[in-house]
């Protein structure tokens, strides 16, 4: 690449996106996703569409903070053993997870687009996070209680129960 070009690249946005990886790779080195998935599992014995949102919502602010990619790579491992912890298919956590991982609106670090829209110029951090905090609660719901009523009927599993070869 030549100078020139380099000149024109949101460095801004681009610093905000690395230390995105480099939380979520702290929060792996200092053990806290391991502290996060321990804290999940104190939810034994409630509803599961209630572990469903409370996992959700964890994964989709936390990855406001850390980039999406990094936070699935984190964090999907921790709630499929939490699932398998419960007895439960492990579907009924990593799938919610996973797209709450792709749902960061809030904040420029989340997902490359947000920064790249930062970037810009064009938009405050401030306006990001007022807009972003009401679109993470609609994505919130609308991927836990689609994951809930049609992950089952599309794919044919049943979420409250392991599947015989994961026992």
């Amino acid at each position: 690449m030549e100078w020139r070009y380099s000149q024109n690249i949101p460095w801004s946005s681009l610093i905000l996106f690395s230390g995105g990886l480099a939380i979520a790779a702290g929060f792996t080195e200092t053990v806290l996703s391991d502290w996060i998935g321990n804290q999940l599992a104190e939810l034994e014995g409630m509803n599961i569409l209630i572990i469903m949102f409370i996992a959700t919502a964890v994964i989709l602010f936390l990855t406001e903070i850390t980039s999406n990619t990094a936070t699935g790579t984190m964090i999907i491992p921790v709630v499929a053993s939490l699932a398998l912890a419960l007895n439960v298919h492990p579907y009924a956590f990593m799938v919610p997870c996973a797209m709450a991982a792709n749902c960061a609106f809030m904040l420029p670090v989340g997902t490359p687009p947000n920064a790249i829209i930062y970037g810009t110029g064009k938009l405050k951090i401030t306006g990001m996070v007022k807009n972003g905090f009401w679109l993470n609660i609609t994505s919130l719901i609308l991927i836990v209680l689609a994951e809930y009523f049609f992950l089952p009927i599309i794919w044919g599993i049943d979420l409250f129960e392991l599947p015989a070869n994961l026992k």
